[in-house]
């Protein structure tokens, strides 16, 4: 495929950047199984951090906000602490802030809330952060929160699919690249 994205037929794609990008590059995408929260993350860092990794890359907050009921100020902190451990140990931290999902599964403002929090917090201790919700919401690739893009989502409005996982590839990939176009991290870089 494009983008090497296969799906293994356990509700879990792995994005496989090797076949387009790098044959020594590989990312697992919900590896843990998906459906946990932020909390959780930070609880099991030890069982899924790999010091032998150049970079870990790690995405939370969907849940947070469905299942969890944690508040946007305990997500944000325990995205800050699993980004202060990576980095401890030794690899590259990459924190991916959450896709919209569909207003019909949780309201825009708490999500929009959550991921806004997470920025905020992010900035105040420098922290560089992917804004992966742009590179699937309504005008990807702008810089800015838009709204929920059915065009990439599965049956259930919650979850990417196989589309929306390939551009969240290509977008990762501009990132650890470097080549990132400044729009996809810090809230204070323009848009092109």
């Amino acid at each position: 495929g494009c983008c090497g994205l296969d799906y293994d037929g356990s509700d879990c794609y792995i994005m496989q950047m090797r076949d387009k990008y790098d044959v020594n590059k590989s990312a697992d995408h919900n590896f843990d199984g998906g459906g946990q929260t932020s909390t959780w993350g930070m609880n099991n860092f030890h069982t899924h951090y790999n010091k032998d990794n150049e970079f870990f890359i790690f995405m939370f907050g969907v849940n947070d906000c469905i299942k969890g009921g944690l508040a946007p100020s305990v997500t944000a902190n325990n995205l800050v602490e699993i980004y202060n451990r990576t980095y401890a140990n030794g690899s590259i931290p990459v924190l991916c802030l959450q896709t919209l999902i569909s207003p019909s599964s949780i309201d825009y403002s708490i999500q929009k809330l959550n991921i806004n929090t997470i920025i905020n917090l992010c900035e105040i201790y420098s922290i560089p952060y992917v804004k992966m919700f742009d590179a699937i919401d309504s005008i990807p690739w702008n810089g800015r929160l838009d709204d929920w893009n059915k065009n990439f989502f599965s049956g259930d409005n919650i979850h990417p699919d196989v589309a929306g996982h390939k551009e969240m590839s290509n977008f990762l990939w501009f990132f650890i690249n470097g080549d990132d176009y400044t729009e996809t991290y810090h809230t204070n870089n323009d848009t092109k």
